[in-house]
């Protein structure tokens, strides 16, 4: 599942500089945006001749505080956002399955608001409004399981912010919804990656201690009194209240009331689970599943994975005995290709728009000449990355900041596709 939401973007900007086909993309804060309080931009043509601009607003010649965006074409202009706190292209020129290709941006209007508004827009002569979502705090175009189908992945905080007298910013994550466009409707797909969800699940079943459990099951549940015999625990109680929470809810946002149910009568007080299942029912009910056309019902069938075109063998494009280092420092050793190997290129390669790495704990540590450090990653054709891998010594900072990477897609036959390719990225100040 895409993890966006949760990467720092803590960082110094590195730059990076593609070669091979070329010949020369759940921490606690929030991604790196394009445009942050007038800082930032961006400017990239996109198919069809459509130009997008992100970047700072102007007044009398100076640049405000605020971020605008607009597209322009044929000497036509049209406005996407102005006097936004935050603006961010969170995909480009993608195929969401809607007839034409699709420009999508995240746009926060007060730097206040915890809250973000997505807009879908047509990149068909003149770019229309597709489509508005609201009530998440980030969303993501992402191909998460490369099965040649785009999925919006969004949170439903609006609704979760405040649940039972708990703000937003108390939980690990608002329960996830996934999008997805079909025969012109969009649907609330959740249900077909529960897999997913119970990842999640699992991970949060592990925080849970015997005293914590203890504690909350014999509470009242709402822990607005606490007996002073327990105020030794409390704070180990709240934090068992909210990963509860968050697995009932990964249950219910995925379709499973059942099994909801069952969590709450292993992990709530027997008195309130009536009145809290109440209460996450409504939450869900008037969440983003009020903004979809319909419901899936789950996975049919068996998933078949889309075609990566690969631009070029693997020999070349690591050089041989090289060995490559992928996430949780797992050693691969490179697989030799045949001199005779395929090589499939696309028409298009694929354009960053958002990169950035946490900066290094030392960074006086690093050499002042440091050599670039080359990058191989698997980009789905949202321009999201679904595998990353490093050449030399292992860097889990920088393979972790790659899942908030964003890219214009490869493009092959006038068609954004997925495709492995090629970065060499080196800090600079």
């Amino acid at each position: 599942m895409p993890t966006s939401a949760h990467r720092r973007a803590c960082s110094i900007l590195l730059l990076a500089s593609l070669f091979g086909f070329l010949a020369l993309p759940w921490c606690a804060a929030e991604p790196p945006l394009v445009c942050t309080g007038g800082m930032g931009s961006f400017t990239a043509q996109l198919v069809g001749g459509i130009t997008v601009s992100i970047g700072a607003e102007h007044s009398g010649g100076f640049a405000r505080r605020g971020c605008q965006a607009r597209f322009s074409w044929d000497g036509r202009q049209l406005p996407i956002a102005t006097s936004a706190a935050d603006i961010d292209a969170d995909a480009l020129g993608i195929d969401l399955g809607v007839g034409v290709p699709v420009a999508a941006f995240q746009i926060r209007s007060s730097a206040r608001d915890p809250l973000m508004r997505y807009e879908i827009y047509t990149l068909k002569k003149p770019p229309r409004l597709l489509r508005t979502l609201t009530g998440s705090d980030t969303y993501s175009a992402a191909d998460a399981d490369l099965d040649g189908r785009i999925e919006i992945w969004a949170a439903d905080a609006g609704v979760f912010n405040g649940l039972d007298g708990l703000r937003l910013s108390a939980f690990d994550f608002a329960p996830p919804v996934v999008l997805r466009f079909e025969h012109q409707q969009l649907l609330d797909v959740s249900a077909e990656f529960q897999a997913e969800y119970d990842q999640r699940i699992a991970g949060l079943r592990t925080q849970l201690t015997p005293g914590g459990m203890e504690a909350f099951r014999t509470s009242d549940g709402r822990l607005d009194v606490i007996p002073p015999e327990k105020l030794h625990i409390y704070r180990e109680m709240l934090q068992t209240k909210i990963k509860v929470l968050e697995i009932v809810a990964c249950y219910l946002w995925s379709g499973r009331d059942a099994e909801a149910a069952k969590a709450l009568d292993e992990l709530w007080p027997a008195g309130d689970r009536e009145r809290i299942h109440a209460a996450l029912i409504n939450a869900r009910a008037h969440g983003i599943h009020t903004q979809v056309d319909a419901v899936s019902a789950g996975a049919t069938g068996t998933r078949h994975h889309t075609f990566v075109y690969d631009p070029l063998p693997t020999k070349e494009r690591a050089g041989q005995g090289a060995t490559l280092w992928g996430p949780a420092g797992l050693m691969l050793p490179l697989i030799e290709a045949s001199d005779h190997a395929a090589v499939v290129r696309v028409d298009t390669a694929a354009i960053p728009i958002q990169l950035s790495r946490p900066e290094p704990t030392d960074a006086r540590a690093v050499p002042a000449m440091a050599p670039d450090t080359m990058m191989k990653l698997l980009l789905d054709a949202a321009g999201k990355v679904r595998e990353a891998y490093m050449k030399g010594a292992p860097d889990p900072g920088l393979i972790a900041a790659t899942s908030s990477w964003k890219f214009i897609p490869a493009y092959k036959e006038n068609k954004p596709v997925a495709a492995w390719m090629e970065l060499s990225v080196s800090l600079q100040q």
